[in-house]
């Protein structure tokens, strides 16, 4: 019986069970000490699972997008992604709807300065449509959740996407 392969990618200090809890930091512990960079260094339909809580934020939105795309690339035919963001769309709107969307539209496929922690800071801002978008674009199919046994948090200003590959028998020809 094949083992299953589930990827934990950018973990810190939150381990899942059964996961290869992955991350660039030893201090934190992880499985695997890597630094995630593309293209990663599974094959093609190989992985069963990923999930990346709170991680794509800290890559630029180019590095970002490479990254969501390769775990297209490595994951079995209806293997899962789950996405955990901060969603700066819910985030914003806390405050100021108008300049908040200018923000994230002005993003799109660039890079901001940092917001977030100065140790670790985020290089791009993300909202659900953005990512939804950008996830269908690649080939996932979407479905937005409030919550997830992963999330390490239950916080409303997040949002958690779950996206399944899409299996296309032309490709498997």
């Amino acid at each position: 019986m094949e083992k299953s392969i589930k990827l934990n990618l950018g973990c810190n200090q939150w381990k899942l069970k059964g996961f290869t809890n992955i991350d660039r930091d030893e201090r934190v512990e992880p499985d695997v000490v890597m630094d995630i960079k593309c293209p990663l260094e599974w094959e093609d339909n190989s992985v069963d699972e990923i999930y990346c809580g709170h991680f794509i934020e800290h890559f630029n939105i180019d590095d970002s997008i490479e990254l969501i795309k390769e775990c297209y690339r490595i994951l079995k035919p209806t293997g899962q992604v789950i996405f955990t963001i901060p969603d700066y769309q819910k985030i914003f709107n806390e405050f100021d709807f108008v300049i908040a969307n200018k923000m994230i539209m002005s993003n799109e496929r660039k890079e901001i300065d940092s917001v977030g922690m100065p140790i670790d800071q985020h290089r791009s801002i993300w909202s659900k449509n953005f990512l939804e978008r950008i996830m269908i674009d690649i080939g996932f199919s979407t479905e937005v959740v409030s919550m997830h046994d992963y999330a390490v948090a239950n916080v409303n200003w997040q949002t958690i996407i779950i996206g399944k590959k899409q299996y296309d028998k032309k490709q498997q020809l």
